[in-house]
This record gives C-alpha cells, structure tokens and sequence, in this order.
C-alpha cells in the first residue's frame, strides 16, 4: 500500500513513474481512477488510464499485468460512485 498521497500527488508521482509498484493494488487502483476521472470525461479518462497503467506496467516489468478489462471496469464503477455524490478526494470515496 502507498503512502495516503493527495490525489493530485498520486497522479503526478504515478505519471512520472515514481510509484513503488509492489505497493499498487486495488486500493491504488481505485484511487487513480478517481483522479484521472476527476474534472475530465470518461473517455478521455479511459485513455489516460489504458496509456497511464500500460506504461507504468512496463516500466515495472510487468507489462503482462495491464488488464483492459479491469481498468474499464475500475473507472466504471468509480463514475459511477462519482455521479452518485460529490467525493472531495479519492480517500473520502474509500471511506
């Protein structure tokens, strides 16, 4: 598990490749999903997510872990969530 990081510092340190990736599970998962949904689009959010998680995967070693399905599937039901109530952060929606 990360460190509790803002949302706006887990995308950043994630697009920078600054993650430790033994400590990026579901949790963290879902967490990306919320920032990358948060003030854009689903679609455009979904890009991102695919590019993002496909290219931090590889640089772990680990491009065989990327799974189309599931990050569609994470930011689905994290919009979902998103439409339902207004979460100020992806730590508010955790709890």
């Amino acid at each position: 598990m990360l460190p509790d990081l803002d949302d706006a510092t887990l995308l950043a340190r994630f697009a920078s490749l600054e993650l430790a990736p033994g400590g990026f599970h579901h949790r963290e998962h879902i967490r990306l999903a919320f920032a990358m949904l948060r003030g854009t689009d689903f679609g455009e959010a979904a890009l991102r997510s695919r590019a993002g998680l496909g290219r931090f995967a590889a640089a772990a070693g680990a491009h065989a872990k990327y799974h189309e399905t599931l990050t569609w599937a994470y930011l689905a039901l994290v919009a979902r969530c998103m439409a339902e109530r207004d979460y100020p952060s992806s730590l508010a929606l955790l709890d």
